[in-house]
């Protein structure tokens, strides 16, 4: 996951976003702006390491992201919302 610099967006703005584009790829500030917004901060996020897999809501995404990059043993290869 890269950061961007694009000026800060409410949840819904940026699931509208994410959904109309090819992929539906989040970036770190996307994960924020989910997680931020009490509309949209259980919005399941796939989480894509080396070794792993998961579906995480977005309030606690960027926690164990946190986590995984941290401790070492694997990485994040990218986040994405979940098909629901």
């Amino acid at each position: 996951m890269t950061s961007t610099t694009t000026a800060r967006q409410d949840g819904p703005t940026v699931l509208a976003r994410v959904r109309a584009s090819f992929g539906q790829w989040l970036q770190a500030a996307d994960v924020a702006a989910l997680a931020a917004d009490a509309r949209t901060r259980l919005t399941p996020v796939l989480v894509r390491c080396g070794g792993c897999r998961f579906v995480v809501p977005a309030d606690q995404a960027q926690h164990l992201i946190d986590i995984i990059t941290r401790e070492g043993s694997d990485y994040v290869r990218d986040a994405s919302l979940a098909r629901t």
